[in-house]
């Protein structure tokens, strides 16, 4: 296995690891939606992996996903053509 690919198989189980993690979270904030622990981790997580799934695409050579930053961008140009 390459290190490329030795890479890839890391980022692939990690991603597994974030969504198993979430799953867990969710669960706990279901039974106590007032757990700030379990929110902030859910937050964190989720960034951490939109992040790692980038990361995949990027190591897989699959195109980035559209809409990320440029989706939150449109609303602010389309306000500030739409006001002036």
């Amino acid at each position: 296995m390459s290190d490329k690919q030795g890479q890839l198989h890391r980022v692939r189980l990690r991603i597994l690891e974030c969504r198993r993690h979430l799953r867990n979270l969710e669960q706990r904030l279901a039974a106590n939606p007032r757990d700030r622990f379990a929110r902030r981790e859910w937050e964190r997580t989720r960034e951490l992996l939109a992040k790692l799934e980038d990361t995949e695409r990027q190591l897989s050579g699959q195109p980035a996903a559209i809409g990320g930053d440029s989706d939150a961008a449109t609303p602010s140009e389309s306000e500030s053509a739409g006001g002036g």
